[in-house]
């Protein structure tokens, strides 16, 4: 039986050329265990029948709302979403992936019982290979965490948000926020990045959040590289170039909100192993060594100044 409470769970979708994925990511946001939330799916000029799907969705469950919007990327879309909720708590997901029917109660509990600006939880990574078996872990998963261990990470001071959360897990969708959090902090996706756009997001939230709470529970079932997404089509010099844009976008909102001496040290720790391991897979000697002194006066001349 689903729980009833008097406050909306706003979750966004940025929805692009889905419509592979679409049905599937619906039926487990609409069959989470409280029901009292909404399901905001942005669609950003999709060509292909994402629109059709999500149109007659929202037919059938009112809780479903969608804003269409010339093609202008993920980052515009989540933002117009973000814009148009009204929950108390927000939930970003890509509607490719898969989430757990637990995920909104849990984090909802947690972020209410600890007062916390934001829950981070985990994720599971599946491909198309192994589709059936991670999907069969699902009821498995949830019912492990029916009765939660109680082990909840309160993590307090701003520099340990952030230290503990490695690159691979600064995007938006293991983590749950409180609203008011963003709308005071007037935290928005930059819509200049067509890659890692998360990155820039979690960095200035987790490090002006005034409460973290990491629970030890998988919520999030991540598509490992599907045809056509950005992560597949995107080339590692262009990664490369766009990690040293997410850098400068990190350090100018660290120094309009005055946080930059106490997170400095931290940006150093993030970043370069991450440039540097992407620098490992150009195979080309002549471009690895031309990105490398880049790379080298960028971190050394430019990034701190």
């Amino acid at each position: 039986m689903k729980k009833n409470i008097q406050v909306k769970i706003s979750v966004i979708l940025p929805i692009y050329n889905v419509a592979k994925y679409l049905k599937e990511s619906l039926k487990n946001l609409r069959n989470q265990t409280i029901n009292d939330i909404e399901i905001i799916c942005v669609d950003d000029g999709s060509t292909d029948e994402s629109l059709k799907i999500l149109e007659k969705y929202a037919e059938k469950d009112k809780r479903i709302k969608v804003i269409k919007q010339q093609h202008s990327g993920v980052s515009s879309a989540r933002n117009k979403g973000l814009k148009a909720a009204v929950g108390k708590y927000i939930f970003f997901a890509d509607p490719d992936d898969i989430v757990n029917v637990r995920l909104c109660e849990i984090c909802y509990e947690v972020a209410e019982k600890t007062s916390s600006d934001i829950v981070i939880f985990d994720f599971m990574v599946f491909s198309e290979t192994d589709y059936s078996k991670k999907i069969k872990q699902l009821d498995e998963i949830s019912k492990k965490f029916k009765e939660r261990d109680g082990k909840i990470f309160d993590i307090k001071d701003k520099f340990r948000i952030i230290e503990g959360i490695k690159l691979r897990d600064s995007v938006v969708w293991t983590k749950f926020y409180r609203k008011s959090f963003l709308d005071s902090e007037n935290v928005k996706f930059k819509t200049n990045i067509n890659w890692g756009e998360d990155i820039i997001f979690t960095s200035v939230t987790l490090a002006l959040a005034k409460k973290a709470v990491y629970i030890r529970a998988i919520f999030y079932y991540y598509r490992l590289k599907r045809e056509n997404s950005i992560c597949t089509l995107i080339k590692t010099e262009e990664k490369l170039d766009t990690i040293q844009k997410i850098i400068r976008e990190i350090v100018k909102e660290y120094n309009n909100r005055g946080i930059m001496e106490d997170h400095e040290i931290w940006l150093i720790n993030k970043f370069i192993p991450a440039c540097y391991r992407h620098l490992d897979a150009i195979k080309d000697p002549v471009k690895r060594s031309k990105y490398n002194k880049k790379l080298l006066k960028f971190f050394l001349k430019r990034m701190f100044i």
